[in-house]
C-alpha cells in the first residue's frame, strides 16, 4: 500500500504464495488474484490496515478480475482462469453465477459502454462480449 504523497510503502501484504495477477478496488475492499489459485477479499481493519476477510480457493491459476453492477445494480465480478473460462460471481459473497468461455487464457479485462465486456487473450486476440446476451460479438 502507497502513499501517493510521500511515495513510500505505508503497508506490504503477504498473504499470496503465487505471484499476484489482479487487484480490484470495490466499494471499501480490495481483491486480489493470483497463480496460486486464490481470490482474496482485503478490508480495512479499525487500526487501518487491510487484512483477508475472505478467500475463495480455485482449482485452475487467476490471472484478471473486473468489477461492475448488473442490470439489476448489483455489484458482480468476473474472474478469467488459466483454461480460458470466465468465472462472473456476485460481490462480496463470491457465490458463482455463470461462466463464459474463450479458447486461450484471457490476461485482461474491461468494461465498456452499453453492457460490453472487452477481453484480450495469449494469442493476440481482442474480443467484445455483450454482457446482455452472454456471447461474443
Amino acid at each position: 500500500m502507497w502513499d501517493l504523497n510521500t511515495l513510500q510503502c505505508r503497508m506490504t501484504l503477504k498473504q499470496h504464495i503465487g505471484t499476484v495477477t489482479s487487484l480490484l478496488c470495490w466499494d471499501k475492499c480490495l481483491i486480489s488474484s493470483s497463480l496460486d489459485g486464490t481470490i482474496k477479499l482485503w478490508a480495512c481493519s479499525e487500526n487501518e490496515s487491510l487484512k483477508v476477510v475472505q478467500t475463495r480457493k480455485q482449482e485452475l491459476s487467476v490471472h484478471t478480475l473486473c468489477g461492475m453492477h448488473d442490470a439489476e445494480a448489483k455489484p458482480i465480478m468476473f474472474c478469467s482462469y488459466q483454461n480460458g473460462a470466465v468465472g462472473i460471481f456476485d460481490l462480496p459473497s463470491f457465490e458463482e453465477r455463470g461462466k463464459m468461455f474463450s479458447t486461450q487464457t484471457i490476461c485482461t479485462l474491461t468494461i465498456g459502454p452499453g453492457g460490453l465486456l472487452f477481453s484480450g487473450d495469449k494469442s493476440g486476440n481482442l474480443r467484445v462480449w455483450s454482457l446482455a446476451s452472454g456471447t461474443k460479438v
